[in-house]
Parts: C-alpha cells; sequence; structure tokens
C-alpha cells in the first residue's frame, strides 16, 4: 500500500462522560490533522492513529474538507464495532460521511451496502450498526464534508461545520447461565451452574430477605454455601464476568433460583 504522507495529530481533552460502549467511558477530545487530498480514492495515507471508544471533534472548512486518521483494532476476535457520528454546530448543515480502508485499500461495506456512512443534512446523531472488522488490524478513516465537486470534497463559501466522530468496540460479555441449587445437607446448599466461553470468573449472589449477599467471584461453575438457616428459603444468582483489559465487565444475571434449607 502506497503511503504519501504522515499526519501530525494533536490531542487536547475536553471533556469525559460515561457512555455505553460495551468496554470503557467515552470521553471527547480535539482532534487536529494535517489536510490530506484523496487521489481519486485510490490512495490510503498512514495517519496518527485515534483511540477506540473515544469521541474526536473537527471542523470541515473550504481548506481542509476532509480529515484522515486511523485505527487498530483489539486482538479480541469476537468484538464488534460501531460508528457514530454527530452533527457540533458550525455555519454550514451539509451532509458529512465517514468512509472505513482496510490494509488492503479495500473499503469496508456499511449498514445499507454503501461504502460511506453519513450524517445526514438536518440530522444531529446517526449510529451504524455493530459489525465484525478484523483482529488487531490497522483501519485508515476518511471524514469529507458533502458534496463532490470534481471528484474532490468541498465546502462552499468558506463555511464551516464541526463534526464529532468515534468508533466504539463492543466487547462480547457472558449470557445468562443456567443455575441449579439443591440442599442435601444441613444448613448448606449446593450451587451449579453452566459455563460461557466469554466468562473468565462467575459472581454469586444471594439473599433470604432484603438486599443481596455478594460472595468472592470464583473461576469454578460451582459454590457450597454453609451456615445457612435451617427450614427457611432463599434466593440464589450468578454471573459471568469477562477481564478486559484489566476492567471487570459482567454479564447477565441468572434466573433467580429458589431453595428451602434443610
Amino acid at each position: 500500500m502506497k503511503k504519501t504522507a504522515v499526519a501530525r495529530f494533536a490531542a487536547v481533552l475536553t471533556a469525559a462522560f460515561v457512555a455505553v460502549t460495551g468496554i470503557a467511558v467515552l470521553t471527547t477530545v480535539k482532534a487536529e490533522d494535517d489536510y490530506a487530498p484523496i487521489s481519486g480514492g485510490s490512495t490510503v495515507l498512514e495517519q496518527a492513529p485515534i483511540q477506540l471508544n473515544t469521541r474526536y471533534e473537527l471542523t470541515f472548512t473550504q481548506d481542509k474538507p476532509e480529515h484522515w486518521f486511523s485505527f487498530r483494532t483489539t486482538d479480541r476476535t469476537d468484538s464488534t464495532y460501531r460508528v457514530k457520528l454527530v452533527y457540533a454546530g458550525g455555519s454550514l448543515r451539509d451532509n458529512a460521511g465517514i468512509t472505513i480502508y482496510d490494509e488492503d485499500n479495500i473499503k469496508v461495506k456499511f449498514k445499507d451496502g454503501n461504502e460511506t456512512f453519513y450524517l445526514n443534512k438536518g440530522t444531529s446523531v446517526a449510529s451504524d450498526e455493530t459489525r465484525v472488522l478484523s483482529p488487531d488490524t490497522t483501519y485508515y478513516v476518511a471524514l469529507a464534508e458533502d458534496p463532490y465537486m470534481n471528484g474532490n470534497h468541498y465546502v462552499y463559501n468558506d463555511m464551516t461545520q464541526d463534526m464529532g466522530f468515534e468508533i466504539a468496540e463492543n466487547v462480547a460479555l457472558p449470557k445468562a447461565v443456567k443455575l441449579k441449587a439443591k440442599s442435601r445437607s444441613k444448613k448448606t446448599v449446593k450451587l451449579t451452574w453452566s459455563e460461557d466461553d466469554n466468562a473468565d470468573k462467575y459472581e454469586v449472589r444471594y439473599r433470604r430477605s432484603g438486599s443481596w449477599s455478594l460472595f468472592e467471584p470464583t473461576e469454578d461453575n460451582e459454590l457450597t454455601i454453609s451456615g445457612l438457616t435451617s427450614r427457611k428459603k432463599y434466593r440464589f444468582q450468578v454471573r459471568g464476568i469477562r477481564e478486559v483489559d484489566g476492567t471487570d465487565m459482567p454479564g447477565k444475571w441468572s434466573k433467580t433460583v429458589k431453595v428451602k434449607v434443610k
């Protein structure tokens, strides 16, 4: 792949807020790059990388109607990725589009089958469905103002349009497992549950009445609980937890199982 330019990238943290991306807290930064013309769409440029799960803000102008970036997917083979475009202000409300190229300069097709995903004029937010990308792979991102003029992106009358975009990773989390509970010994209950391939460990909680009590996570798929009150009914639940870059990401709780203690 021909590499004709290297862009400069500067990021200044401006805000932070929680977003349900399946992996991390979303942050917002200001993105700045060198203008790099597209050679008929046939040349992908090597660009400084952006981070996943981060919203970048940029401005289209007549001098800079295009912005180029790159990102690298993680080595997780079961992750999917989602693209989101956000209108952020400016004096021109026109269509804006994002195109993603792989390392072989092949465009990634979006939900509607097109090779460019658009935020249409008059729309404030557009989000594409999650899609599978190759793990541990660099992709190149082109963001451009519409319409085309002589094959190049163009912004009329030196007006501006501010945009935000993000590429988020969605990590597969454990599904609800099947839980069984039996009391065969006095004041004791044994729990067993099905395994989930996305779970690194499991968390169990129980209650007789009132709030739930949690046990320390276990890597096993069974747990024996003693010291309970005989002839009383208890409720139990379990959920899988996946460790993602040092962070525990819990899955769904199982259905509640009731059992009367011997």
